[in-house]
């Protein structure tokens, strides 16, 4: 029962939406998404712009809070800050440094 359900299902997700639907199975996946049409506001422009406006603003408040907490309860100069800042950068750089070793192999 389960798995003739299972079946069912599989083909239906499976099955052509259009011709443009031609693709193996993971670029028919794709191919079929982007040709659907969605309406309302879950568009991924709609998406786009909602994470265009978060960003700067959470960043900022990020910037905000790690600015008055290093400052005036943790007392750091400048020179602590610039630790802070380097510290918080060495996972980006591992990352690209992972990335680019992945492109040589």
């Amino acid at each position: 029962m389960h798995g003739e359900l299972l079946l069912k299902h599989s083909q239906r997700l499976l099955t052509p939406v259009n011709s443009a639907c031609f693709f193996s199975d993971f670029y028919r996946t794709i191919a079929c998404m982007m040709t659907t049409n969605i309406s309302g506001w879950r568009r991924p422009e709609i998406l786009l712009m909602l994470m265009t406006l978060a960003v700067p603003l959470s960043f900022a408040a990020w910037q905000t809070l790690i600015n008055n907490f290093a400052i005036e309860q943790a007392s750091f100069t400048g020179r602590e800050m610039g630790i802070l800042q380097s510290l918080r950068e060495i996972p980006g750089f591992l990352a690209f440094a992972v990335v680019f070793l992945l492109l040589i192999i």
